[in-house]
């Protein structure tokens, strides 16, 4: 699994991000459960989203590497499967 940073993160640890690097997006989101007294539960559901713009650690970055190990996959086709 791969491992990103924005750009503020890898800042403060005193690593770089490669010159003409594209940064990717990621998206959170989830849902707040708030009183509604206009309602008949009680209760409304407001979501939130919010995005980041992240690199890549080790292949973006300098100065910093990854914290995990990438697991290699050996991958034995089957010839039939495969044609």
């Amino acid at each position: 699994m791969a491992e990103y940073a924005t750009f503020n993160q890898i800042k403060e640890t005193g690593a770089t991000v490669k010159k003409g690097s594209k940064s990717h997006i990621i998206v959170f989101w989830k849902m707040f459960q708030v009183d509604d007294k206009e309602t008949e539960e009680g209760k409304k559901n407001i979501p939130m989203v919010r995005y980041y713009r992240v690199f890549k650690i080790g292949e973006q970055t300098e100065g910093i590497e990854p914290k995990r190990e990438l697991e290699k996959f050996v991958h034995d086709p089957i010839k039939e499967a495969e044609r």
